[in-house]
């Protein structure tokens, strides 16, 4: 992500998690309280985020969030809680907002066996433009949880932004060593506002991610370009 950065010259930053807040250094995305817009962890990032773009220039309706795991499952958090700071999402191999709020709830979420939400109980979201990579051999976080966050998102923009899409899907392809299948659903002006992407065969890992990182995988799609591209596309209304 940062030769990525140095490439298009947008600044990144990494907030990490206190051992003592979690003892596996991961966001408490899963606690109740933390999926609240007054939540410390979300409010901590959101504080951040703002302090950095008081120290430098940049465009602020353009600031995006992004994570793997617990960190995508708090892009999440911070989507939903804070869209005047966030113009759209990214999530690697994350859990699906609502579908948890203690410790028994986000294994079984983590599972894949959380209730799939009806139609009528989607968590009230606002549309915010949302890419969604996960492998299908995933052991940690069942893919089925991408499924959901797909559904919640595709559900916002239809119920909250009025903005009819269009799925459109590309053939399974080999990239780098690994089968994707890639959806994307396009406003009017041809622009993805979700996209949904399917590492076949791979585990819990970023895809195609630096062999020097920690939970990574260096073959499959480059998950750190997929990313950027989509959500340079995308601008806070």
């Amino acid at each position: 992500m940062n030769a990525i950065a140095q490439q298009h010259g947008f600044l990144v930053a990494y907030p990490a998690q206190a051992r003592r807040a979690n003892g596996s250094n991961c966001w408490n995305w899963f606690e109740a309280d933390q999926q609240l817009r007054s939540g410390e962890e979300a409010s901590l990032i959101a504080g951040m985020t703002h302090a950095i773009g008081q120290s430098h220039a940049i465009d602020d309706k353009r600031v995006f969030v992004a994570g793997l795991s617990a960190g995508g499952a708090m892009a999440l958090v911070l989507g939903a809680t804070y869209p005047d700071v966030f113009a759209a999402v990214g999530v690697h191999s994350g859990v699906a907002l609502g579908t948890a709020h203690d410790m028994g709830t986000a294994f079984a979420a983590m599972r894949g066996q959380s209730k799939p939400a009806k139609e009528s109980s989607h968590p009230t979201l606002p549309a915010i433009p949302t890419i969604v990579l996960h492998g299908d051999a995933d052991p940690t976080v069942h893919v089925s949880n991408a499924e959901q966050i797909v559904s919640h998102a595709r559900h916002a923009f239809q119920t909250q932004a009025g903005e009819p899409l269009r799925s459109l899907t590309q053939a399974r392809q080999a990239i780098q060593g690994r089968e994707v299948t890639t959806t994307q659903w396009l406003n009017s002006d041809g622009v993805a506002r979700i996209e949904h992407w399917v590492v076949h065969g791979a585990a819990h890992a970023w895809a195609g991610g630096d062999p020097g990182g920690s939970y990574t995988d260096v073959r499959g799609p480059d998950a750190s370009q997929a990313m950027v591209e989509f959500l340079l596309n995308q601008k806070r209304r």
